[in-house]
């Protein structure tokens, strides 16, 4: 085993050696990303509260976009702008439930990185017929008539090949016709983001010359392609001033149109323009941004592109095109999939505000995964103890610019492309708790930066001869996949990460005198730069029984009690002879003997080969007013992966009130509360009536220039709120027994369903980053009905055999629609659509009901939607069957269209008789007069 002692140049090892560290977002965490993979939207929605709850803030999704079969994962791309429609959805649903899921991320204080292909389309298709149907939605393969295509052909807009006999791969470096960025990967299609074939892609009439050749399926003109393009009528496009990267050759002048909202009933007025294909990618990506509401991207086989691509291309289109929760737009986060090594990752491939000196490197947010990184993780999981920390800390991505500081990489054990187990051409089986490697991710969790926990739902059924995602974490939110128990392994340290783990990185492993080296052990701490630590962690990757003991210095000031927070310390499989202490106490001369067990003990293998110690944060009671049940468990016979974990709270009335009650958690220190602070989503609301957003943007904006330097962080007050009702912070009043903070929110401040609820309770610190007790909870509020309408409803018919009704839902709480026709005005809808099936659900927000065999004459049609509680809305809906009915209009029934049929619809309307109901949408308004008025022109 190779022995390194002393100090190595990436390392930051003891306080008076630390280098200097940039200041931006000091205090400020990385976000905690799950990668959440193999479960439709619907019921990822479904499970966001478990996903809220097990602490992660952002989720990297799989790729939303069409492909070729509708059952693959997505990597192989067909239509970049199509996400699943009612009749021709992706494995995962469609658009309108991508775009729901989205909204509960949000709704759950997280960000949503979404999985992105800029380097192929679907497999490589050379057959004549699929190219007369349209080939590849807006592009073009330049076809011959009469015959397939061959490896020498034009191709158009895709690579070709100089050899007849194969086409270009770029997966193995060692096999014959390689070639990086010209080759097929895994015989995708690789397109060529330098041709200049210029057309109309997404054409939205017939005729025109530039339209891209259509097929009998595909790339034919559609007026609704209009949505997918930029306007250029109604706004003002901004002037971007591109830097030179090193790459590009020189600075350049970009000229970018932005997307107006795609809401219903919002007029579209995209505006299409001749393209390259690479302009089609890009337009995607800001489409997605701006219109579909993702968060950043993670950008798949980037290595695959020419670097200038990105650069030129690509950034200009995205840059500042993100809105921050706080209102600030700017520039989003994005993460490269390159597996060239991390030089030339950070030379080539990574643009971000702290690319030390590279010129323009402000424009970018283009950060990169750590893959040489993971896989030493994983080999030290499997190198049964023969393996060194060392493998984990040298030649870092973050290392690249000079700090391991976090500002730099994406740092993970395992990916659906390397997993815990699985081969990747049939499902994967469940892992042992060993390849999970818990203790690996303990490393990845607690250090500096954006940390990964990869998360394989099982919930997509794949074709056996298909790619398969490889397994992840099954433990991941929480709960075993094999028999449902629960387990907090990976919650509790997502959680200790949330709650200590800030500032940058002291391995104090080279400190010890007798074995200065992280070979088998590695101790290092979390703090401000130069200062008080606020976490420390020991890692372990012996397999020998029992524990290893370090003698190492510490940051943290003499006379503080550190306490062991992840629970290893009393466990007694872990240490079943009490040789880990659940407190320390930092002696005068801060040298403090660590125990940290290995991952196998006198009582079995249990491979939680670490431990946390930090000061103790308060004791923190969360009490919600109003609580009047729960929302109510889906059936034991539906699937573990649509199963929510945690009970969600059922919460009534005009407002609501948030009681938190603190207590000391240590007796023996007297660091007590100094404060609490609260947010439900995202924040940036006033939701303590005094007239302003507590704490507006954070330190990501630090020069308040409006640009966030590095937006994807969660900033420790950003968008939080002070309890105005009652502060009384238990620290700042002595010989107090409790701490109390209390607000009063108004209803009309929440969303009707579900609302996320983040309270952190700071511990009073004189110096040293901030360290607090984090509470999430969950609620789902229940003051009104859902929201839901009649989607153009007929109201007179001369045929009653078929009579469809859509009804489309205006938010998201709609959970189940019923109607009935002509029901008996004496029974009590709601009841009855409670144990009644739900009529068609078309999509996320729309439903249809198919009345058969309707008699003649008038009609009344009932619509009840219920929500998860069975809280109701009822709308009803008259109309006429047949020509003998009674003309709408006709308000006095006299048979007759004439001047007091106004007076009789007037005082129907003022008396709230819903004859004067004209336009059927259950409500008495005014535009039921303009509804009578059309009815009466249009006579009997």
């Amino acid at each position: 085993m190779k022995t390194l002692t002393g100090c190595a140049g990436f390392l930051i090892c003891s306080a008076g050696l630390s280098a200097a560290m940039p200041a931006q977002g000091q205090l400020a965490n990385m976000p905690i990303i799950l990668q959440w993979f193999e479960l439709d939207w619907r019921n990822m929605e479904y499970r966001m509260p478990d996903f809220f709850l097990a602490g992660y803030n952002a989720a990297w999704l799989p790729p939303p976009g069409q492909t070729l079969s509708d059952q693959s994962v997505g990597y192989d791309p067909l239509d970049r702008f199509n996400l699943g429609t009612p009749s021709d959805p992706t494995a995962y649903g469609t658009e309108q439930d991508f775009r729901a899921a989205l909204d509960a991320f949000h709704a759950a204080d997280a960000y949503a990185y979404a999985d992105t292909i800029m380097n192929h389309n679907g497999f490589r298709r050379a057959d004549e017929g699929f190219h007369i149907e349209g080939g590849y939605p807006g592009f073009w393969a330049n076809p011959p008539q009469g015959r397939d295509l061959t490896p020498i052909d034009d191709w158009g807009d895709f690579h070709n090949s100089p050899n007849p006999l194969a086409y270009l791969q770029s997966e193995n470096p060692g096999a014959p016709n390689y070639n990086t960025v010209l080759g097929d990967l895994v015989a995708l299609c690789d397109i060529d983001q330098f041709s200049q074939n210029l057309f109309i892609r997404q054409p939205l009439e017939a005729g025109n010359p530039d339209n891209i050749p259509g097929g009998t399926l595909r790339n034919l003109p559609d007026p609704m392609n209009e949505r997918f393009y930029q306007d250029r009528t109604a706004t003002t496009p901004e002037l971007i001033l591109n830097p030179d990267t090193g790459r590009m050759g020189s600075d350049e002048l970009e000229v970018v149109y932005s997307f107006l909202p795609d809401t219903p009933g919002a007029e579209t007025v995209g505006t299409p323009v001749l393209e390259s294909p690479s302009d089609l990618i890009a337009r995607s990506s800001q489409w997605r941004l701006e219109v579909i509401g993702v968060d950043g991207f993670r950008l798949d086989a980037a290595k695959h592109i020419q670097r200038e691509w990105w650069d030129s291309s690509w950034d200009p289109v995205i840059h500042n095109r993100w809105q921050h929760p706080s209102g600030v737009f700017t520039t989003p986060y994005s993460f490269c999939e390159n597996t060239l090594g991390n030089n030339q990752n950070f030379n080539d491939y990574i643009r971000r505000p702290n690319n030390a000196g590279r010129p323009g490197d402000g424009f970018g947010n283009r950060d990169a995964l750590d893959l040489p990184v993971a896989g030493a993780l994983r080999n030290i999981n499997g190198a049964n103890g023969f393996a060194s920390w060392i493998d984990a800390l040298s030649g870092t991505l973050d290392d690249q610019d000079g700090f391991n500081d976090g500002t730099l990489g994406v740092n993970h054990v395992f990916s659906h492309d390397n997993g815990t187990v699985g081969s990747g051409n049939a499902p994967p089986p469940q892992p042992s708790f060993r390849a999970m490697a818990p203790t690996e991710h303990a490393w990845v969790l607690l250090r500096p930066g954006s940390a990964i926990v990869y998360h394989n739902s099982r919930g997509i059924t794949r074709p056996q001869n298909g790619f398969w995602p490889r397994q992840g974490v099954p433990i991941a939110m929480g709960r075993a996949q094999t028999d449902g128990s629960l387990d907090d392994t990976f919650t509790n340290l997502v959680q200790i990460a949330n709650q200590y783990a800030r500032g940058d990185i002291d391995v104090t492993s080279f400190t010890d005198p007798v074995v200065p080296n992280v070979d088998d052990t590695m101790i290092f701490e979390r703090r401000e730069n130069g200062g008080v630590s606020s976490l420390l962690v020991g890692l372990s990757d012996s397999r020998s029984s029992g524990t290893s003991l370090r003698n190492v210095a510490t940051n943290f000031p003499a006379g503080t009690r550190l306490h062991e927070l992840t629970g290893n310390a009393s466990d007694p499989v872990i240490d079943p002879n009490n040789q880990i202490p659940l407190i320390i106490t930092v002696p005068a001369n801060q040298r403090i003997n660590l125990v940290v067990p290995n991952k196998v003990s006198s009582a079995g293998e249990h491979e939680k080969a670490f431990v946390a110690y930090g000061p103790a944060v308060p004791i923190a009671e969360l009490e919600i007013s109003g609580v009047s049940g729960t929302l109510p468990d889906r059936p034991f016979f539906f699937p573990e992966f649509a199963q929510r974990i945690n009970d969600i709270p059922v919460v009534t009335g005009d407002s609501v009130t948030l009681t938190v009650t603190t207590s000391q958690a240590d007796p023996l220190d007297p660091n007590t509360d100094d404060n609490a602070l609260f947010k439900i989503g995202q924040g940036y609301r006033d939701l303590n009536g005094n007239g302003q957003v507590d704490f507006p943007v954070g330190l990501a904006d630090e020069n308040s220039d409006g640009v966030l330097l590095f937006p994807q962080e969660q900033t420790v007050t950003g968008g939080f709120e002070q309890f105005v009702d009652i502060n009384e912070p238990l620290f700042t009043n002595p010989g107090a027994v409790n701490g109390f903070y209390e607000q009063t929110i108004a209803g009309t401040e929440l969303e009707e369903g579900l609302n996320y609820l983040t309270v952190n309770v700071f511990r009073h610190r004189d110096a040293g980053l901030p360290v607090f007790r984090q509470i999430r909870r969950v609620f789902y509020y229940d003051n009104t009905g859902p929201e839901i309408e009649l989607v153009d409803p007929l109201t007179q018919t001369d045929n009653g055999q078929n009579i469809r009704f859509n009804i489309r839902a205006l938010d998201a709480t709609t959970n189940k629609v019923v109607t009935f026709l002509n029901l008996d005005p004496a029974a009590d809808p709601v009841q009855l659509a409670i144990g009644t099936s739900q009529v068609a659900q078309e999509d996320r927000f729309e439903w249809s009901s198919t009345l058969l065999n309707v008699p003649d004459g008038e009609n009344t049609l009932t619509v009840v939607a219920l929500e998860e509680t069975n809280t109701a809305t009822v709308l009803t809906h008259d109309f006429v069957v047949g020509e003998e009915a009674q003309c709408l209009a006709d308000i006095n029934g006299d048979g007759q269209l004439a001047a007091d049929d106004f007076n009789a619809w007037l005082n129907a309307f003022i008396d709230g008789d819903l004859i004067a109901d004209q336009n059927g949408d259950g409500q008495l308004l005014g535009d039921d007069f303009n509804a009578w008025l059309s009815n009466f022109f249009a006579g009997c």
